[in-house]
């Protein structure tokens, strides 16, 4: 023991909420109106959307 001794305090666990599952549809193409396509899917889940290539 030393000139100044350190007590770990106990702390409480924080409560951690279940993450939400949501499937989405990885490596596929989606046929139709792009904007009802991206209504549909959940905020900050694309990277990139490639619509309209020059192939048509």
């Amino acid at each position: 023991m030393g000139l100044i001794d350190t007590i770990a305090r106990p702390r409480a666990k924080k409560a951690v909420e279940p993450a939400v599952q949501v499937v989405l549809p990885l490596d596929q193409i989606l046929r139709g109106d792009c904007i009802e396509h991206m209504k549909a899917l959940p905020s900050n889940s694309i990277d990139m959307i490639f619509a309209d290539p020059p192939y048509n």
